[in-house]
């Protein structure tokens, strides 16, 4: 009888260590694309002439100032807030959490991208956004694999 319990006490280390191993996968993912997006502000400001638009207003012209920042620091805030909830929220409302947020933020992700991209690519400047597109592509990467470990982290647990 206490090998019985011994094996299932193993089992219980190793059920808990494989979680555990998935929720340190997705704060990493939470963490890269909250990173990835400072990294596509700080590279667009160091384009050239970006100040220069930035000050005439040119950049923000076609959005309302309040909706669009409110939506970029949306986008800021999400992937922070979830790298810490990841590693502080407990059995199933971890699980559902990461997969509801992973999957509106991969829809978010696939959404602002095709705007995007599609809005370089009518005034021409594809090529000049090319950091942008290579960062864009790897949000997007990261998402999905997001999406994958939140809900293989479902049938393990």
């Amino acid at each position: 009888m206490f090998n019985l319990n011994q094996k299932t006490m193993s089992e219980k280390t190793s059920l808990e260590s494989n979680v555990l191993h998935y929720r340190i996968k997705l704060m990493a993912l939470w963490f890269i694309i909250g990173v990835s997006f400072s990294s596509i502000a700080l590279l667009n400001l160091m384009e050239p002439g970006i100040i220069n638009k930035y000050l005439s207003g040119e950049v923000w012209a076609d959005y309302d100032p309040g909706t669009g920042l409110a939506f970029m620091s949306f986008l800021y805030f999400i992937p922070l807030v979830m790298t810490f909830l990841t590693l502080v929220l407990n059995g199933p409302i971890n699980r559902i959490v990461n997969k509801v947020m992973s999957l509106c933020f991969l829809l978010i992700l696939l959404g602002s991208s095709i705007a995007h991209l599609t809005e370089h690519v009518k005034s021409s400047e594809l090529i000049v956004y090319s950091y942008n597109l290579v960062l864009i592509c790897f949000q997007l990467l990261a998402s999905g694999l997001l999406v994958f470990y939140s809900f293989k982290l479902q049938k393990i647990s």
